[in-house]
């Protein structure tokens, strides 16, 4: 190499395309600890309707279809729409929920502190806990399958965990614990 006038940091340097997929992998590592943060909240706040004897709105499996329904089709509406104040559906996009400052204030908010809720009201907060985490997880969902597109061609035959793959370890996890 000093013949050619290169040093011998030379050869150990990385390559662009090299940088680019340990990016790619490390992105895809985020978003996998974001989908096992989400299903763990998903599975915390259904245990909240488990213990109440309340059905859950939905399942795990569907908001994992959701969430690769919206990153194939980024305007399809997220979640099960609910009713505004004026009584008018409202459904939500991806990129419309991406695009938030911050969640709407809830109904919820509004109770004084040290008032007693009452089981409507508890209800209700179980309900809205459960759609936040069912929204973080669609967004986590479509964070790992964006991530993972864009690292496949730089470690093709190397498949990571798949959300699915992910959630089962949760839910293992949770029931063994």
């Amino acid at each position: 190499m000093s013949a050619l006038g290169y040093s011998s940091a030379f050869i150990t340097m990385r390559t662009d395309a090299e940088s680019v997929a340990e990016v790619a992998d490390q992105r895809v590592v985020r978003a996998a600890a974001a989908v096992y943060e989400s299903a763990d909240h998903w599975f915390e706040d259904a245990a909240r309707f488990d213990l109440a004897g309340l059905p859950v709105s939905t399942t795990i499996e569907r908001v994992l279809v959701e969430g690769r329904e919206a990153f194939t089709n980024p305007d399809a509406v997220l979640g099960t729409p609910v009713p505004s104040p004026d009584g008018a559906p409202v459904e939500m996009t991806l990129a419309e929920w991406e695009d938030l400052p911050e969640r709407p204030t809830y109904p919820l908010d509004t109770i004084g502190v040290d008032v007693p809720w009452n089981d409507d009201q508890l209800l209700l907060q179980y309900g809205h806990d459960l759609r936040e985490a069912s929204d973080a997880l669609r967004v986590a969902v479509v964070e790992w399958l964006r991530a993972e597109a864009d690292r496949a061609p730089h470690w093709p035959g190397d498949t990571p965990r798949s959300p699915e793959q992910i959630i089962e370890d949760v839910r293992a996890f949770r029931s063994a614990g």
